[in-house]
């Protein structure tokens, strides 16, 4: 169980989210969390799961008692090296060269119709597309000082001066990287790519979505600050029926299938020649591949092997050769 006192104990470890009392702004909590995880709830469900896997953690390491000869035992184990040279075979590529008449796939839709089916509902998040826009906004963030009501009323000043400016010709992407405040669209000239509703705060998001493409808002207020935005562009919503998406994913499968059986095939090859009395080296240089000499490998938790990505079966495997 997590307490509400670990909770608001690791609040007040985010950089100023406290102040020296003690007391957590609560504005400055909601900004950090729509920043690092898009929503207030979704950064309390992540900070819950991670405060109650390190107290079950901290219990393990407390009550598991470890002998120096374990000890020495798992050193010696996590310090072991082992030098590879390794062949890779990419199904990606080989199904990237592979190409099919419109009669191949329909032989494969026809025998395959279930799965491909299942593939577009597995998928359905592709098909199935919400509404969403492409906005540029100018954010003026609130100085922070005693009288809150007169800091508010000169960044909403600044922001209506700024509006002048853009409905006087000025350029927004222009004047945004000159005065946004938001580090994180300021370099593109406040530009936030294409977003759906329920991406942004509410306030933000019911402007945006209210202005035709090329319309700038009024000042707009959030917890960041005030806002200028304009929308760029609007996609509706769409959706791809199974009966439009089903050649396309028919395709695709073939091709993928395929490039894997001809990588699996690549491979056996190439056992079968090392079988016969071949080095691993002279057997790929015989047939053009590429021979992978990564540094030495230790044991990873992560299955991270140099060259060839995560795979704990590989890794595995290395170590027991």
């Amino acid at each position: 169980l997590v307490t509400e006192a670990e909770v608001r104990d690791y609040l007040r470890s985010i950089p100023g989210a406290a102040d020296e009392s003690g007391r957590i702004d609560q504005d400055v909590v909601t900004m950090y969390a729509e920043r690092e995880y898009g929503t207030l709830a979704r950064f309390e469900a992540s900070l819950r799961d991670d405060l109650l896997s390190q107290k079950a953690s901290r219990l393990v390491r407390e009550s598991v008692a470890v002998s120096d000869a374990e000890v020495r035992q798992v050193l010696e184990y996590r310090q072991e090296e082992v030098e590879i040279a390794y062949v890779s075979f990419d199904p990606a590529t080989l199904a990237a060269e592979q190409e099919f008449e419109d009669a191949e796939v329909d032989a494969f839709l026809a025998e395959n119709d279930e799965r491909v089916r299942a593939n577009y509902d597995a998928r359905e998040s592709e098909f199935d597309q919400p509404e969403q826009i492409r906005a540029r906004h100018i954010l003026i963030r609130i100085p922070s000082g005693d009288d809150a009501e007169a800091s508010d009323a000169l960044a909403k000043t600044q922001a209506e001066e700024a509006r002048a400016r853009l409905t006087a010709g000025e350029d927004f992407a222009t004047v945004a990287e000159e005065l946004s405040a938001d580090p994180g669209s300021k370099t593109r000239g406040g530009d936030l790519g294409f977003f759906p509703r329920g991406r942004m705060v509410k306030p933000f998001e019911d402007a945006a979505f209210a202005l035709a493409p090329g319309e700038i808002s009024e000042p707009v207020k959030t917890i960041h600050g005030w806002h200028l935005i304009r929308t760029e562009e609007l996609r509706p919503a769409k959706l791809i029926p199974y009966a439009d998406a089903r050649a396309g994913l028919a395709r695709e499968m073939l091709q993928e299938e395929t490039g894997e059986a001809a990588a699996r095939e690549a491979a056996g090859k190439l056992v079968t020649a090392i079988g016969e009395g071949q080095s691993l080296v002279d057997a790929a240089r015989a047939r053009d591949l590429v021979i992978g000499r990564p540094d030495p490998l230790r044991r990873r938790d992560d299955g991270v092997i140099p060259g060839l990505g995560v795979s704990r079966e590989a890794l595995t495997a290395i170590f027991g050769l």
